[in-house]
């Protein structure tokens, strides 16, 4: 996210009309799109006290990571035991870099 301040002289000497151009220009991307499809997978992990929450974690991204695709993703998780805990990991493959976005902004 980008804050850019503006004085009160400056509002006052622009139009209204301006202003929204001025802003328009300003949303746009410089240069090349940052969404170029070269990073269409993401991978995590986390530990759990049980299986079951570990198992619970799996299905929760699961459904998150199939609520935002448009073509199937391919997704594949372990869940390991550890001394006192249990290790998920998770790796999905989505058809497009703009669903990866969607699937981080989905899980916060």
């Amino acid at each position: 996210m980008v804050f850019v301040f503006i004085d009160e002289e400056y509002k006052m000497s622009k139009t209204l009309q301006q202003k929204a151009d001025e802003a328009r220009n300003m949303c746009k991307l410089k240069g090349d799109s940052m969404l170029d499809n070269t990073d269409r997978q993401i991978a995590f992990e986390a530990v759990y006290d049980s299986k079951a929450q570990a198992k619970q974690a799996v299905e929760f991204f699961t459904q998150k990571a199939k609520s935002v695709e448009t073509e199937a993703c391919q997704i594949k998780s372990e869940i390991q035991p550890l001394e006192d805990s249990f290790l998920m990991q998770m790796w999905i493959e989505f058809s497009c870099q703009a669903e990866v976005v969607l699937f981080q902004m989905a899980v916060r």
